[in-house]
């Protein structure tokens, strides 16, 4: 069949991916919440340090996102 996969197959892949990441981003604003207040003291003069952790943390998980490791998300249908 070549090198080519089912187009339903690669959307759900990116669905996938895009579940994780956002999961992922969502985990890492929670997690490291307190730290970031910390950073910044609560000064507008600490937002090119704040920016600068967020684009580190950012780097992070676009890296996590890029890797080929497969992920297993499993979608739940609507109820309503």
């Amino acid at each position: 069949m070549g090198k080519y996969i089912p187009r339903k197959d690669f959307d759900a892949e990116l669905a996938a991916r895009g579940a994780v990441i956002e999961s992922d981003f969502r985990i890492f604003f929670a997690t490291k919440a307190r730290e970031m207040i910390a950073l910044v003291g609560g000064k507008v003069e600490k937002t090119a340090d704040l920016l600068e952790f967020l684009n580190q943390g950012l780097d992070e998980q676009l890296n996590k996102y890029a890797s080929p490791d497969v992920f297993q998300v499993l979608f739940e249908e609507d109820l309503v």
